[in-house]
């Protein structure tokens, strides 16, 4: 079986990486399961109780309660498995798939 380009196909691109970029705008959804153990602890309020954090995917998130309006932390390469807060909520720690 041959390709099925068409013979006057002249394509476009050229080999470069293209010059647009993606952001995020706002993260949904929280892992329930994750390889038959639950993720824990995956939402919590910050210390002044107007914003809450959780974790998505490789995300970091904290979320203005009344704007909506969400901070995203990207450090890290995989999906986050673990996250915590220190009891004065004013630092927290995510840990990925290794």
């Amino acid at each position: 079986m041959k390709a099925s380009t068409p013979l006057n196909y002249r394509p476009t691109h050229k080999n470069e990486p293209p010059t647009q970029g993606l952001a995020i705008d706002h993260a949904w959804g929280l892992r329930n399961l994750y390889i038959n153990d639950q993720v824990r602890n995956q939402l919590r309020y910050s210390s002044n109780g107007h914003s809450c954090l959780f974790i998505t995917a490789a995300l970091g998130v904290e979320m203005d309660l009344k704007t909506r309006k969400q901070t995203f932390y990207q450090g890290q390469s995989d999906d986050l498995i673990s996250f915590d807060i220190t009891p004065d909520r004013k630092f927290c720690a995510t840990g990925q798939m290794a």
